[in-house]
């Protein structure tokens, strides 16, 4: 099974005021707004497709969004097991079978392996950063009536 991680990323205050208060807001600012999170998760999506590291492809294609039921909240998330390993990083590791003689790597059978440190290559968080500018401005605009 696919571990997720989170890239967290804090939203300024005037986003969370609105985003928090916005029973306040019409019906068209509040679809605005909604349409404000859309663009930019999809955005982020996008950025973070073209950011990542390929090497067989399989880590790009497991990068997928979703918005949340109340339309409030995006996420862009990856179903690969190694997209932290590329995202953080890993430091150097020293591994042993735990229920086993031997590992299996590859088509040989090894008693323990070293494996290298391998230096991180973020792509979530670069893409979720350069988006939050927009999603500021869009949030702005929907909110004074201007998107």
């Amino acid at each position: 099974m696919a571990r997720k991680f989170w890239v967290n990323t804090n939203r300024n205050v005037a986003v969370t005021k609105a985003i928090k208060d916005i029973d306040r807001y019409s019906v068209s600012a509040q679809e605005r707004i909604k349409s404000a999170i859309r663009l930019s998760t999809a955005d982020v999506h996008s950025g973070a497709k073209s950011r990542v590291p390929v090497k067989t492809g399989e880590l790009k294609k497991s990068i997928d969004s979703d918005i949340s039921r109340d339309g409030l909240s995006g996420y862009v998330f990856s179903k690969s097991p190694v997209a932290h390993l590329i995202e953080f990083g890993v430091s150097a590791s020293y591994v042993e079978p735990k229920n086993a003689k031997a590992l299996k790597i590859g088509d040989r059978f090894v008693k323990h392996a070293m494996i290298p440190e391998r230096k991180a290559r973020p792509f979530m968080r670069p893409a979720a950063d350069s988006e939050k500018q927009n999603l500021e401005k869009r949030i702005k605009e929907a909110v004074d009536g201007k998107a």
